[in-house]
């Protein structure tokens, strides 16, 4: 069992976001993707400013049950693209999967901060993930993929792009941003 003192003087120490970046040093010497631990930071800041606004001190201690079930109700209300620099805000709230998303990595963190040795519990442990539907993608038909298949022209090396790029996503199941990511070497 860990020291708890030396635990706590620890914890002490370091604000939210230095355990942030340190999160995300673990988490790439960890070998996670660099748009994995993007995600991840991009989340656990819209948590720091939550906090901030709301008059929390962005220490440890606020790292609470109580704090993020308030923080998942904030979620709730929160309107799509809010403050997105090019997509105008919509009228309706995130979805229940992006609030999920959320909280599994709130809940990964929290993880983290106890195997590092920052808390002396997993402060999250007991924390259910929100419900949301699970959505069932129909795959194409043999027929919808010959119709799209057929539809491109490849006698252009435009045609002939987007002939590669529609067979590699048919076949791959790659999703267009990972398939846009791939990099000849």
């Amino acid at each position: 069992m860990p020291d708890t003192e030396v635990i706590t003087i620890r914890a002490k120490a370091l604000t939210i976001d230095e355990l942030i970046g340190r999160y995300a040093v673990s988490s790439q010497a960890d070998g996670k993707s660099t748009k994995t631990i993007a995600w991840y930071t991009d989340i656990l800041t819209q948590f720091l400013r939550y906090l901030k606004a709301n008059g929390y001190p962005c220490t440890i201690s606020t790292f609470t049950i109580d704090i993020i079930r308030g923080y998942i109700l904030f979620l709730r209300r929160r309107p799509r693209f809010q403050g997105h620099p090019f997509i105008s805000q919509r009228r309706d709230l995130l979805s229940a999967k992006t609030v999920q998303c959320h909280v599994r990595v709130l809940k990964a963190f929290s993880t983290w901060l106890y195997g590092e040795e920052y808390t002396t519990a997993n402060r999250l442990k007991n924390l259910k993930l929100p419900k949301a539907t699970v959505r069932i993608m129909e795959p194409l038909t043999p027929e919808e993929i010959k119709k799209i298949v057929s539809s491109i022209d490849r006698r252009s090396y435009s045609g002939e792009r987007n002939h590669a790029v529609m067979v590699t996503l048919l076949d791959s199941g790659l999703r267009a941003s990972e398939l846009a990511d791939i990099t000849p070497e």
